[in-house]
């Protein structure tokens, strides 16, 4: 018995300056319901989804840490059949608590491509966040983007609203 107390606390002596070395670090993730739920499945249908088609184009947004000092805003277009006339984005406007920023982008959309399942055609567009727009961009609670675009000569607004959620991971010494 004496020889088992022994090896517990030798375990605990080694282990516990690990443990007493640990800090936290804070990670901040963007959600866009909508099309969380969308890409959790890649359901074409789910009702919520229905206020982000126009012309059977199925508008989508994610948010993802690239590096350290970069985001990734990836407005992904999905459609169930094949359109004639293309899709043009104009421009991506990101806007935060007394800030906004204009992406412009100016792409020609054509919506050829098979999705991972094969089952929708899919294109994406990318807006980089980095450089002094990145803290900016981070520390916002919430975030609205507008996609300005463009179908049959009409140009339209399209809005995502996007929640930050801060999650806190223990990082343990090296």
């Amino acid at each position: 018995m004496n020889l088992k107390k022994r090896f517990i606390a030798s375990i605990i002596a080694i282990l516990s300056p690990l443990i007493s070395g640990c800090e936290t670090a804070e990670i901040a993730r963007f959600e866009h319901q909508p099309s969380d739920a969308f890409y959790e499945n890649m359901n074409f249908d789910i009702p919520a989804l229905d206020e982000f088609k126009d012309n059977g184009i199925l508008f989508t947004i994610s948010v993802k840490q690239a590096t350290y000092e970069d985001y990734y805003v990836w407005l992904g277009l999905y459609a169930a059949s094949s359109r004639s006339t293309p899709i043009k984005i104009i421009y991506a406007r990101l806007i935060g608590n007394e800030w906004q920023k204009d992406h412009f982008i100016n792409k020609e959309i054509d919506l050829t491509e098979r999705s991972r399942d094969g089952e929708l055609l899919t294109d994406e567009v990318l807006v980089e966040v980095n450089g002094d727009f990145f803290n900016l961009f981070k520390n916002s609670p919430n975030i609205t983007i507008e996609v300005v675009y463009s179908i049959d000569g009409k140009e339209k607004t399209m809005q995502f609203f996007i929640e930050r959620r801060i999650e806190n991971h223990t990082v343990y010494p090296t």
